[in-house]
């Protein structure tokens, strides 16, 4: 019934820094309500997750919790051979070149990746990102990653504001030696951003399509995610096989289980609540084997959710190919 490869794990929604698509700053981040340390290593010993092997530490901007190298630290002790993807601004230096000391001294440097978001070229970066120097800042990060030998990856989410520049961005990458990683634009409430991102035009949608060939997107195993922002984006989205839930779970800083992102949405979360952690005393396995949580995978296996149009899943099946994460 379960397989769980990957635990997305957002150790806090804490952000402190204004992006125009993204409104999660002007949040309360209820920090005295996230999950214990303590819990997290409950969790961490469940048998559902004996075969994880996959760690992804979002946010907000997580790296700030004092939870965050604590969390590594348990991860390398029970699962030590596992994949690590955190994510920053760069805004933080000194906090991120501390985050990565300790995560190449826990894990292999092929297996812990921090993700820069910076969404384009500089010109796109000052208009979607709102932060004082955030530019210099993230650069600075970068600068200082690469010295300890740690080659982090750039992120860009295409939006209307930034869609022009993917060949530039590629091409930046390339001449600062790091990576890159293009994602698509979608509408949340887990972003407080509903109504608020602008759409693109069918022609705008043909000339992502051209820019993401000429890089090679198209020819990687992430053109899958296109395909399905481009259904989203056009209103024709098809039902696909879905496994998340259970080959893949998302624990939220306060210990709500769902599947994946949709459970924080409001239309879905009461379908794809599976219960919270708290109420289990870190028993993961309890919590999973619940009748709630049943009815959880029940539901997805219906489709009851879909069509989906967040773009999280990575466990599914398209009609155009598998999804990245199988």
């Amino acid at each position: 019934m379960y397989k769980i490869d990957d635990l997305v794990y957002p150790i806090s929604r804490f952000c402190p820094g204004k992006c125009l698509n993204c409104n999660i700053y002007q949040e309360d981040p209820h920090i005295e309500n996230e999950t214990s340390i303590e819990l997290f290593e409950k969790i961490l010993q469940s048998k559902v997750l004996k075969d994880t092997f996959y760690f992804s530490l979002t946010g907000g901007e997580s790296q700030l919790s004092n939870k965050f190298i604590p969390v590594l630290e348990l991860i390398a002790k029970y699962k030590p051979k596992s994949y690590i993807h955190s994510n920053t601004s760069g805004w933080h230096t000194k906090r991120t070149i501390e985050v990565a000391q300790k995560g190449l001294e826990l894990f292999d440097k092929d297996r812990f990746r921090i993700d820069i978001s910076v969404d384009g070229i500089k010109e796109d970066y000052e208009r979607v990102r709102l932060t004082k120097d955030g530019w210099e800042k993230a650069m600075n990060t970068t600068k200082e990653l690469l010295k300890l030998g740690l080659k982090p990856t750039f992120v860009m989410i295409v939006y209307k504001q930034n869609y022009k520049s993917i060949k530039k961005f590629v091409e930046m990458c390339h001449e600062k030696g790091v990576g890159w990683y293009i994602g698509f634009f979608v509408e949340s409430d887990n972003f407080n951003n509903k109504g608020k991102v602008k759409y693109y035009t069918n022609q705008e949608i043909d000339e992502i399509e051209t820019s993401l060939y000429e890089i090679g997107f198209m020819d990687s195993k992430h053109y899958v995610n296109w395909l399905w922002a481009k259904s989203v984006y056009l209103g024709n989205i098809p039902e696909f096989k879905c496994m998340m839930g259970s080959r893949s779970l998302l624990i939220d800083p306060y210990g709500n289980v769902y599947p994946c992102g949709g459970g924080q949405e409001k239309r879905l979360n009461k379908m794809l609540y599976m219960g919270n952690i708290k109420d289990y005393n870190g028993n993961l396995d309890r919590l999973l084997n619940d009748k709630k949580a049943l009815k959880v995978l029940d539901n997805i296996k219906q489709k009851k959710c879909q069509p989906c149009d967040l773009l999280c899943a990575h466990k599914i099946e398209f009609p155009w190919g598998k999804g990245t994460g199988l």
